[in-house]
Parts: structure tokens; C-alpha cells; sequence
């Protein structure tokens, strides 16, 4: 078993799949970079092995993947947003060329649609899955003119730094601004006050993942196979904040 951390580079992805190749590698299960395209998966003078795609699917690619539904995950947060009178929330972090991105993105558009509430992209803050990137979009969502009273992190890394940078800004979360992350991480549970966030099951991923792997090793002719996993919102103290700026009456 090799294990591989591309660090978000592409150049250093495309490396490690070269590698894997020299080492005869049964299979492959990736998280593709972000920027990534369908022909960094190609290496016709070489070719690959078996691939599955985890977390994240490449789109163009007739792959197997394993993925969280994140369109689910966003209209979770989303509706328990709206329902305590938020209709001013922004959207930050990630990458527009992975896949998830933009499921989260559409469903993002779709929640607004729903509550009759106009989409505005000053309110969408594409930036790197990272601490140091949720911080620096902080200040730029509280310049914003009207300011938004929630946000919705990509992942909780980004929530993390969020959740830090909006209270450099004047903005505390659960007190008189809305926060939910994505991913549930243990260390969203242990901020104070809490964080809520969207389950990613991590666990369950990585089984089905190497399972699907396992499965395409010793059938290649088998037809694709598309997995999408359930995601529910935990709801804690960040999001217990109403539209106007307000403690919640139903923090819970």
C-alpha cells in the first residue's frame, strides 16, 4: 500500500501517478487536486490502473467514485438557515474546477430559488480548502455591502478559519452571526461555542471506496459505478442565530 499527498498540486499529482505506475500498482484511489483535468488521468504511453475517484469526482472521466452528497448537505444547511430568517448568506471556499464545488454551488442556487430569495455572486468565495484561506474571506464577507448575517464553509477547514477571522471582523458566530461548516470534523465540536456542520462519513467512504476498487480490479468490464453518500446537519450553537443578528429562540 502506497499513501500519496499531492498538497493540491497537479504537477505533483501527475508525478504520483507516474510512480504508482513503476511500482505496478493494482489500482488507484484519488482525490483528484484541484485544477485537475480529464487528460492528467491519460498517460497513453504508460497507461493507469484501475481508478476509483474519492471525495471528489472529475468530470469528463468515466471513472468509479465515491462521493459525499454535497448537493443534500448544502440544502440541509441551507433550510435550517432560511428557517431562522437568513436571506443573506455567503458561500466560501473551493476550488470551481471539482466537481464538488459546483454541486454544492447549484444546490447553493437551488435553496435560494426555493425560498423565492435572488442569488447574488458577490456572496460566492471561491478560495483554497484551507484554514489560512477561511481567515483571509472573512474580510472580505464583512466589507460586503449589505453585510450577510451566515456563511457556509466548504469544508472545516475553512469554517475553522472563518469561524477565527470573522471574529477579528466584529462578527461571532453564534452570538450575532450564522456559521455552518461541512465535513464534522471533532475539532468543530470543541470550539466555543461550537460549530455545526455537515456530516462527510469518512469512514463509510473509504470502505465503499476500496471495496469499488477492489471490485473493478477483478471485473474491469463492469459498468460504472456511482456512489453517493447520505449527509445530515448536526446542528450545534454556531447556527443559533437569527436573521436579524439575534439569539435564537430554538437554538437547537
Amino acid at each position: 500500500m502506497f499513501l500519496c499527498n499531492s498538497n493540491e498540486s497537479v504537477s505533483r499529482q501527475k508525478d504520483f501517478l507516474r510512480v504508482m505506475v513503476e511500482y505496478n500498482a493494482d489500482g488507484i484511489i484519488i482525490s483528484p487536486a484541484c485544477g485537475s483535468a480529464p487528460d492528467d488521468f491519460l498517460l497513453p504511453k504508460i497507461g493507469l490502473p484501475p481508478l476509483v475517484f474519492i471525495s471528489r469526482n472529475l468530470v469528463g472521466l468515466d471513472c468509479d467514485y465515491v462521493v459525499n452528497d454535497d448537493r443534500q448537505a448544502v440544502l440541509a444547511a441551507m433550510n435550517r438557515l432560511l428557517s431562522l430568517g437568513h436571506r443573506r448568506f455567503a458561500l466560501v471556499g473551493g476550488d470551481p474546477s471539482v466537481s464538488c464545488f459546483n454541486v454544492r454551488l447549484e444546490a447553493y442556487k437551488e435553496g435560494l430559488g426555493l425560498a423565492s430569495v435572488a442569488f447574488d455572486d458577490v456572496l460566492v468565495r471561491p478560495c483554497l480548502p484551507t484554514r489560512p484561506a477561511g481567515f483571509e474571506a472573512a474580510r472580505r464577507i464583512a466589507a460586503l455591502v449589505p453585510r450577510p448575517t451566515a456563511a457556509l464553509g466548504y469544508n472545516d477547514s475553512v469554517t475553522l478559519g472563518l469561524f477565527s477571522g470573522l471574529q477579528r471582523e466584529g462578527l461571532f458566530p453564534g452570538r450575532n452571526f450564522a456559521l455552518i461548516g461541512n465535513e464534522d470534523i471533532e475539532e468543530v465540536s470543541l470550539t466555543n461555542p461550537a460549530i455545526s456542520s455537515t456530516i462527510v462519513p469518512r469512514d463509510e467512504m473509504g470502505r465503499k471506496a476500496a471495496a469499488l476498487l477492489l471490485e473493478r480490479i477483478e471485473n474491469p468490464a463492469m459498468s460504472r459505478r456511482q456512489l453517493v453518500l447520505k449527509s445530515d446537519l448536526v446542528v450545534r450553537e454556531t447556527c443559533g442565530v437569527d436573521g436579524d443578528g439575534s439569539p435564537s429562540a430554538d437554538p437547537a
